[in-house]
């Protein structure tokens, strides 16, 4: 299971209070968590963090795939999967 609290407040003077109440939350439901990472989630983490975490756990027929469809790299925009080569 991965978590995150959602919490979305329009006024700015709010946020102290919400941030407070995202971030005990998340810290709440930390022990029932697998550390794993909701890729839909990810921004931009960089290559250790995020997106080459997620490079290391792709099984190879994945990799393969992301190439035959996107050999030059094209959509890097997002959580990449780059070539192998």
């Amino acid at each position: 299971m991965t978590r995150f609290p959602v919490s979305i407040w329009t006024d700015p003077a709010q946020d102290e209070p919400n941030i407070a109440w995202a971030a005990a939350a998340y810290e709440a439901m930390r022990p029932f968590g697998t550390n794993g990472v909701y890729v839909n989630n990810l921004g931009d983490e960089g290559e250790e963090s995020g997106q080459g975490g997620l490079r290391r756990e792709l099984p190879p027929p994945c990799v393969a795939l992301s190439e035959s469809f996107d050999p030059t790299n094209l959509f890097r925009a997002n959580q990449n999967v780059r070539p192998a080569g």
